[in-house]
């Protein structure tokens, strides 16, 4: 039928099962087969960006919670765990300005959002190139230290789940403040603060490199100036 399903995500570094299968909003999310709450700025924000860094639709074919999905499987697969929390895109108030789609270069798709006078850059993709980006991660309510035990132990999780022949992808943002008189193309990347988290990987991020002035992406184009913010 081409249909996927989300089985299991790393968040708040542990792993949660999701029951159900297929394109049904049906199930439940379970630790140690218990049904749980997540109420974790971790997880709330894994599946804001689950939802936002998607090109895929969802349509109620009836009454039920049977959804048929239009575009990608994979992206129809995280909307309907999202659905599962009855979180849907009209749920959050953000404002799609740019997007740079995925590709074999980069490997990740990014997407930038306004909301609330906060700019915010979403991506999903590989998960050993976004892994290679954090510095960070977020633990319940809380951003820690990406230490080298705590890569291991997501390192370990991605071995866990290859070994499952899953196919895992890593999901990620960036935010910042911005102001009305700003124009919505200008990056300021003197913040480095990079939050990322992902559906298998729940983190927090900051990309190394040189610092591009306003200056110097005032010569780019729109998709260069995006992905010099991420």
């Amino acid at each position: 039928t081409g249909e996927m399903t989300v089985k299991e995500d790393f968040v708040d570094e542990k792993i949660i099962k999701v029951s159900g299968a297929g394109f049904k909003a049906e199930g439940s999310y379970l630790e140690n087969g218990q049904k749980i709450e997540l109420e974790s700025n971790a997880f709330k924000a894994f599946i804001k960006t689950a939802v936002l860094c998607n090109d895929a639709l969802i349509e109620r074919k009836g009454t039920d919670a049977d959804y048929k999905v239009i575009g990608s499987s994979t992206e129809g697969a995280l909307l309907i765990a999202a659905a599962k929390l009855q979180k849907f895109k009209e749920d959050f108030n953000a404002e799609r300005v740019e997007e740079l789609p995925f590709n074999s270069e980069r490997k990740m798709m990014s997407v930038l959002c306004i909301e609330n006078n906060e700019k915010t850059v979403f991506c999903k993709g590989a998960t050993e190139i976004v892994l290679k980006k954090c510095n960070h991660f977020i633990s319940g309510n809380k951003i820690q230290e990406l230490t080298p035990e705590k890569r291991k132990q997501i390192e370990n999780a991605l071995k866990d789940f290859y070994a499952k022949k899953y196919r895992v992808l890593a999901l990620a943002f960036k935010s910042q403040k911005t102001s009305e008189k700003s124009p919505k193309v200008r990056i300021n990347i003197k913040d480095r603060i990079r939050h990322i988290y992902a559906k298998v990987l729940n983190f927090f991020n900051s990309k190394p490199g040189k610092r591009m002035s306003f200056t110097e992406l005032a010569g780019k184009s729109r998709e260069e100036k995006l992905a010099a913010f991420l």
